[in-house]
């Protein structure tokens, strides 16, 4: 995944595919472009964050898929 924060934009990319990815945060509601994707392998799909600052709101983002509803697991990511 790459971040942008100057353009408020999140491109996610996979070697595998990624069905159904929900973009969520762990204290607010996202007002995404899209938020509800499957990721093909090397068919980059990019968000953007339409209203509040993406730097303010990257540690905070949880990312779940099929799989991980399936599992009762969500992933979270955190930035450096």
């Amino acid at each position: 995944m790459k971040v942008n924060a100057d353009t408020n934009e999140l491109t996610f990319s996979s070697n595998k595919l990624v069905k159904n990815l929900f973009i969520d945060h762990k204290d607010q509601y996202l007002d995404l472009s899209d938020n509800y994707f499957d990721l093909v392998p090397n068919y980059p799909v990019t968000v953007k964050l339409q209203e509040g600052n993406l730097s303010d709101l990257k540690k905070g983002l949880i990312f779940n898929s099929v799989r991980e509803a399936s599992i009762e697991e969500s992933l979270v990511t955190s930035f450096v």
